[in-house]
């Protein structure tokens, strides 16, 4: 060891390789909401009986389905200043819509929201959702310093 004390330290500079360990988990959780969100779409009401909100919704959904995919697969789409913004309106629609239309008993998707196991469900779901959106746009900045070191 050097000890000279006007010496910068010599540490290698630089990103460290992605995690594996939580990977498959979330890519399991991909499919997964992929496939819900397939079901889903086929079951809804033609889409002219829908209100404006929830076509705002199943349009950020498709839209977190993508980002979802990104942050299982290491994978960077578009780029993370969206996904930063984005995380903040996907909170706010699912305030709006899981918090505040229940309790003014504004119907979603033709059905008004009861306070049972479904929303329970929901509330745990968009959780989840959430989390991982905030890690794609905040906790991982492997995946993008790798996009710019493509661009180079």
């Amino acid at each position: 060891m050097d000890e000279h004390p006007y010496r910068p330290p010599q540490a290698p500079l630089g990103n460290s390789e992605p995690p594996t360990s939580n990977t498959l988990g979330w890519k399991i959780f991909f499919w997964a909401l992929a496939m819900l969100t397939l079901m889903a779409m086929g079951a809804l009401p033609p889409l002219a009986a829908l209100s404006i909100f929830d076509k705002v919704d199943l349009a950020l959904t498709i839209v977190t389905l993508i980002g979802i995919f990104g942050f299982a697969y290491y994978h960077p789409v578009l780029n993370v200043v969206f996904w930063r913004y984005f995380f903040y309106v996907v909170l706010f629609d699912v305030f709006l819509l899981s918090v505040v239309f229940p309790l003014l008993g504004v119907p979603r998707y033709g059905h008004v929201a009861t306070l049972g196991i479904d929303y329970l469900f929901e509330l745990l779901f968009s959780g989840v959702l959430l989390f991982a959106l905030y890690g794609y746009a905040y906790r991982r900045p492997f995946i993008w310093v790798s996009k710019d070191r493509e661009a180079n």
